[in-house]
């Protein structure tokens, strides 16, 4: 997972219209699936891009914030469990802007593998308890032991889900387009599989 501010070149290999701007963070999710009966037509593995962009606050209303205003590009808001975890070649990459994560759990960041976690241009990583991992995956090295920060999302409403009688199930693919509708769950075609409740809205 890549995580850029500003945003940078996307799955498609080309800039997006919100490339360069400042306020908008970008996500990217990059995956290799081996195949089952791909071999038999020469595709052993299928290499899957996801990409999401969004506008970021310039402002933060919650608590002790140790990177300063604004700065966390990823919150992990989780209190008391391992709340990142890495295993084999996962990365986690952020380009402009910390990692914060809320646990005071012993293993609140826990790595294995040669899984890591690199925060560039000037960020850092802070966890309220500690991180477990086996080498020096962590690039700046941790700084553990801060104070819990507040939700910020705290005061915004969820979304209004109301509308959705039914809902929908979906297997992603290498390249795939969500349309307006309500859906539980969207399934990588690599096994693991992300669970969220969202309705998508024209």
């Amino acid at each position: 997972m890549t995580v850029n501010e500003p945003v940078g070149i996307g799955c498609n290999g080309t800039n997006s219209t919100y490339a360069g701007l400042s306020g908008y963070v970008q996500v990217i999710i990059r995956s290799r699936v081996n195949t089952f009966f791909g071999p038999i037509v020469g595709i052993s593995q299928m290499s899957n891009c996801v990409e999401a962009i969004a506008r970021s606050s310039s402002t933060y209303s919650g608590g002790s914030n140790p990177g300063g205003p604004g700065s966390n590009a990823i919150m992990a808001l989780n209190p008391s469990e391992k709340a990142v975890t890495g295993t084999g070649s996962a990365s986690i990459n952020i380009n402009g802007g910390d990692l914060f994560v809320n646990s005071n759990n012993s293993g609140a960041i826990t790595l294995t593998g040669s899984a890591s976690i690199n925060v560039l241009g000037g960020g850092n990583t802070y966890v309220v308890g500690r991180a477990n991992y086996p080498g020096s995956q962590i690039t700046p090295h941790e700084i553990s032991g801060v104070a819990p920060q507040t939700d910020p999302l705290a005061a915004v409403a969820p979304p209004d889900i109301s509308g959705c009688s039914a809902w929908t199930s979906v297997t992603a693919a290498a390249n795939m387009t969500l349309s307006p509708g309500c859906y539980n769950k969207v399934k990588p075609p690599n096994g693991y599989t992300y669970r969220t409740y969202a309705r998508l809205r024209d």
